[in-house]
């Protein structure tokens, strides 16, 4: 921070390149690229003022190692794959997300980075990490030096069997970086959101939705049927679903969601809910599994803050309390707190006799009636 003052500087700060284990940000390699000279002169500083051999061991390889165009590059290749990753994952920590939706705003990232992945993008990249690059005062890009193959990639007559690729220039060998590393992201979502399950899954939910609109659905019940043989009854099924059309219309329009199916089936009375049985059972198959596991990752990094090394003495039915009220924060937030504590006396006599009952009261008013008393004791 005294650096960036003293140069004025007032782009964004470094930030943590990895704010939990399960995600990489490009804003946080946006920040090192932005603070990249301010990085150098904090490295000479640190080595003429350090005298710990062993940080100034690590400080001069992260030096070195930012001096190499390679470093740069992968940077700033970084920086560009995830800004389309990034924006993709924090999409899909919708907990109201459905299945169907998770997987259009996959494809078109994944659509998206297909367009980036083509020669015409790569050589404005070139031009522009080569003038960064040299802005930086960075290493020029070179062939990487050929390193002689162990004997577990050659074959019996010592020929090599493993990337023998001859480039002709620097850039070639960084194109195919450039190349693998998009088809990298791309293979991982298609994997992602091409799996069995998930099909399934989303063919679920597009029933349900179809059902809602009024629209055919003939293939993708035929296949849930076939899949859920002993959970579903195909006749049954599709006679439920058309009394799920006839009703729905007569409540709900517009824009449908998954969300307000889910909404819909649960306001219904116990009656309701009998004829529409098999919906429902399936509405439950859906809610089985989410769409994301954003939700559990999120409750494993809550488990961490509540249960952290200053309070590692808690009991296991405490932070179970603890993190069912931290991680449903909404229906915590409705909850009255003079209720709860008027049914806490009451459980007990000497509670009773001890607290009192509990009753409401208007903070802002009292807030506004102390201010004005103490605004009148003031003028006396």
């Amino acid at each position: 921070m005294i650096l960036k003052e003293e140069d004025n500087d007032r782009t964004m700060t470094i930030t943590l390149l990895c704010p939990t284990r399960w995600t990489v940000r490009a804003k946080s390699l946006r920040s090192i690229i932005d603070n990249y000279h301010t990085l150098q002169v904090l490295w000479e500083w640190s080595l003429e003022n350090c005298f710990d051999t062993e940080i100034k061991a690590r400080i001069r390889g992260v030096d070195t190692n930012m001096r190499t165009f390679e470093y740069v590059f992968g940077s700033y290749l970084g920086e560009v794959i995830l800004r389309h990753s990034d924006n993709l994952s924090r999409s899909l920590q919708d907990p109201n997300l459905s299945a169907v939706e998770g997987r259009s705003i996959a494809l078109a990232t994944v659509r998206t980075l297909k367009s980036i992945r083509a020669e015409e993008d790569f050589d404005l990249f070139w031009e522009k990490v080569i003038k960064h690059g040299e802005r930086l005062e960075a290493d020029k890009p070179a062939l990487p030096r050929k390193r002689r193959q162990p004997k577990t990639m050659t074959d019996y007559f010592g020929y090599g069997t493993g990337d023998e690729t001859v480039y002709s220039c620097p850039k070639d060998y960084y194109r195919r970086q450039y190349f693998e590393a998009f088809d990298n992201v791309i293979n991982c979502i298609e994997e992602r959101f091409d799996q069995e399950d998930f099909q399934m899954y989303a063919s679920m939910e597009h029933v349900l939705l179809q059902a809602t609109k009024g629209e055919t659905y003939v293939e993708e019940l035929r296949e849930i049927v076939e899949f859920y043989k002993e959970d579903l009854d195909e006749s049954v099924l599709r006679s439920r679903l058309q009394t799920l059309t006839s009703n729905f219309k007569s409540i709900e329009g517009g824009n449908v969601t998954f969300a307000i199916v889910r909404t819909f089936l649960q306001n219904l009375s116990p009656g309701m809910k009998s004829l529409l049985s098999e919906v429902i059972r399936m509405t439950k198959l859906v809610l089985a599994a989410a769409a994301t596991n954003s939700t559990s990752e999120r409750s494993f990094s809550a488990m961490r803050r509540a249960k952290s090394y200053l309070q590692n003495t808690m009991g296991q039915q405490r932070l179970n309390n603890i993190m069912i009220l931290h991680i449903h924060k909404e229906r915590t937030d409705k909850l009255r707190l003079t209720e709860i504590a008027n049914e806490f006396v009451r459980d007990s006599e000497a509670r009773l006799r001890r607290f009192g009952r509990f009753e409401e009261v208007d903070w802002c008013r009292r807030n506004v009636s102390v201010k004005s008393q103490s605004v009148q004791v003031s003028s006396a």
